[in-house]
């Protein structure tokens, strides 16, 4: 007899009487309080019962006493999602006792104090920090792949089917550098003895060159606006342009109001990515485009301005890949060309002064500024 951790209500059942007849098991989640750390979390674990010996699983969780009752995890946001992998945990380690049994092998308590399992990989990401581009892009290759079985020789494997597929280099070390904090994180937690990403050669970053558009591919933009564009089309070339004019970042778009942000020729707003507050001097040409803001349906998400502003390069005849960040590119080479110091180009993008030397180097302004005396000699 043993109570189910699996409901609210305090139901006996008799084990004997599930499809392991001949064994005197029980499963249970326990919390292990004399293992709490500085803050109080306690080490979630699997207790398995067989013939009143006992064996522990590790599951990568940590709770505190309180958000655990009844052998329920109770009072935090993710609550239901332990309690249904504790579920699946229980259901595994009884699938595995019913196969040894069809299989006439005797079950020992033995056989589960060393289980090496582990969790899944889509699971423990769940706990650290989800991606699910990334996630996908890995289960893609090996589906149901669990924490301990990554190992050098999957790496290696994968990093090599990444490239046969053609990713983008930034997108495979990117890819790798998700599974790197996932595999740091699960070595801390004891998930898995080594972690193989030690001895493995992540993919390097290759740093992307800025691309931005010239004043004559920018006329050209202005000039498709003159024509009969699709809804979302216009709108996405819309919200382009004024991103060219002031360097707003996508993420920007789809919060910008003229009501409230546009006043005595004057944009004041506040940048999504960092909170910085941003006050951009209003011309003529950014004054159109405000008004057209108003014209147009609200901001796509990126994916799919991205894909309206493929039409439109094809369109305006430009010859190159555009994407909602090149407006931003295209912002700062503006700034810089156009004799803005530094210190002005950071504040109206909202960047260090660091980060804004790249578009004085792009532009040629720093070149020209300090190598002018050159004209002389």
């Amino acid at each position: 007899m043993f109570r189910c951790c699996f409901c609210r209500i305090s139901v006996y059942i008799c084990v004997t009487a599930t499809v392991l007849p001949m064994l005197n098991y029980s499963i249970r989640p326990v919390l292990w309080t004399h293992k709490a750390n500085a803050k109080g979390d306690c080490p979630l674990k699997i207790c398995i019962t067989i013939d009143r010996k006992r064996a522990y699983k590790k599951t990568p969780y940590r709770l505190k006493e309180y958000q655990f009752r009844d052998g329920l995890v109770v009072g935090i946001h993710n609550a239901a999602i332990i309690n249904a992998f504790i579920n699946r945990e229980k259901q595994a380690i009884e699938e595995q006792m019913y196969a040894r049994t069809a299989a006439n092998e005797v079950i020992t308590i033995n056989d589960f104090q060393n289980d090496k399992r582990g969790i899944l990989l889509e699971e423990y990401a769940k706990i650290i920090r989800y991606d699910k581009t990334r996630v996908a892009r890995i289960l893609k290759y090996q589906p149901g792949l669990r924490m301990t079985g990554i190992d050098l020789n999957f790496l290696r494997a994968f990093e090599q089917h990444e490239r046969k597929r053609k990713s983008h280099p930034n997108t495979i070390h990117s890819t790798f550098k998700y599974l790197s904090q996932l595999l740091a994180a699960a070595e801390r937690e004891g998930i898995i003895e080594k972690n193989p990403m030690k001895l493995f050669k992540k993919p390097k970053y290759t740093k992307p060159e800025k691309d931005y558009l010239s004043d004559k591919e920018i006329k050209k933009l202005w000039k498709l606006l003159d024509k009969p564009l699709e809804e979302n089309t216009r709108g996405t070339l819309v919200y382009f342009l004024l991103a060219c004019y002031t360097g707003l970042r996508h993420s920007d778009w789809a919060t910008f109001n003229p009501r409230t942000m546009y006043k005595d020729n004057l944009l004041r707003l506040r940048a999504y990515k960092n909170k910085m507050d941003v006050v951009i001097p209003v011309g003529p040409s950014l004054k159109k485009l405000i008004a057209l803001t108003g014209q147009v349906p609200p901001a796509l998400s990126n994916q799919k301005c991205n894909v309206h502003l493929k039409a439109i390069s094809i369109m305006a005849e430009l010859g190159k890949k555009i994407t909602c960040h090149t407006a931003r590119h295209t912002a700062g080479n503006l700034f810089a060309s156009n004799g803005l110091n530094i210190s002005i180009v950071a504040q109206l993008l909202a960047i260090s002064e660091n980060t804004a030397k790249v578009y004085f180097h792009l532009s040629g302004a720093d070149i020209t500024a300090q190598a002018a005396v050159l004209r002389t000699i």
